[in-house]
């Protein structure tokens, strides 16, 4: 079955974890996965770089569908048909969209009572509130070859950690503010003092380890905040900093699709930030220290 993902969903973290979850389900069925709405991020990525769509095949070739959107005629064409209610209540009336809510968060286990069916040579996906982490982590070596970013943005990041000193633990930490101060009333949205706390805290708790912090805002990162701790403050672009952040044993941050990314696609641990310090740190497996992350 070739699958066609069509929604347009927030940023980078929210596209790469449903865009994730859809093609490990896609392994785990042999449906091939094409991405109408990633092309904005495609040149990004080393598999998906000059491409309209984003696409993954079990064979490697692209679909009927997928080599048709992949021109720029079929991308059009198709976007003006997606994007139409018109076709869009065909769709439903023939069975070919599966959608759901967007604050329902969707389980494996969820898709079959929400009436998916396998017998169709093709289908239009809208659901992006995908919890499929078991099934993600079985095809997660397949998953990190699949979105390994571009040349360009390897380099980039190399160059902003090449001073980063080995043989300290890399600290990810995620500054989200900005949207966040109206997300859910402001619940996730904390001062820079808060951040500063939770961070001393963590040396805290590392020592006598030592700690590189890895830190990523979508605003100005104030220097107080990390003052008289070894620190590198990013200043990339959207994915190079989420990449760099992938390069760190520990992702800690509000809740957030981009920390969830980071972490998974780096292997380390994700830390979710409340407010307050962390009492203790849990950590999987042996920690790996800064000469690893290249």
């Amino acid at each position: 079955m070739e699958v066609l993902l069509w929604k347009r969903y927030g940023r980078l973290g929210n596209r790469l974890l449903t865009f994730g979850n859809l093609v490990a389900l896609a392994m785990s069925r042999g449906w091939q996965v094409h991405n109408l709405s990633f092309g904005e991020y495609a040149d990004s990525f080393h598999h998906f770089r000059g491409r309209s769509v984003a696409s993954w095949t079990p064979s490697g070739n692209l679909g009927v569908l997928g080599a048709f959107t992949n021109t720029r005629i079929g991308f059009k064409v198709a976007a003006r048909m997606l994007g139409s209610a018109k076709f869009n209540r065909i769709l439903r009336f023939q069975g070919s969209i599966f959608e759901a809510p967007d604050e329902h968060e969707l389980t494996v286990a969820d898709l079959a009572r929400q009436g998916l069916q396998d017998g169709h040579s093709w289908l239009v996906w809208t659901a992006w509130n995908l919890k499929f982490d078991e099934l993600r982590e079985q095809w997660r070596g397949k998953l990190v070859d699949l979105f390994q970013p571009a040349v360009h943005v390897v380099a980039a990041i190399d160059d902003r950690l090449r001073h980063v000193p080995r043989g300290k633990i890399l600290v990810g930490i995620h500054v989200r503010r900005g949207d966040y101060a109206e997300y859910l009333g402001g619940r996730y949205y904390f001062d820079h003092a808060q951040y500063r706390e939770m961070m001393l805290q963590v040396v805290k708790l590392l020592s006598p380890r030592q700690v590189h912090f890895i830190v990523a805002s979508d605003e100005r990162i104030p220097e107080q905040l990390v003052s008289g701790m070894s620190s590198t403050l990013l200043d990339g672009t959207e994915i190079e900093d989420l990449y760099a952040l992938a390069r760190c044993r520990i992702v800690i941050g509000p809740p957030s699709t981009y920390s969830e990314w980071a972490a998974f696609y780096g292997g380390g641990d994700l830390l979710v930030f409340t407010g307050q310090p962390p009492q203790s740190l849990d950590l999987k497996g042996e920690p790996f220290f800064a000469e690893h992350t290249a």
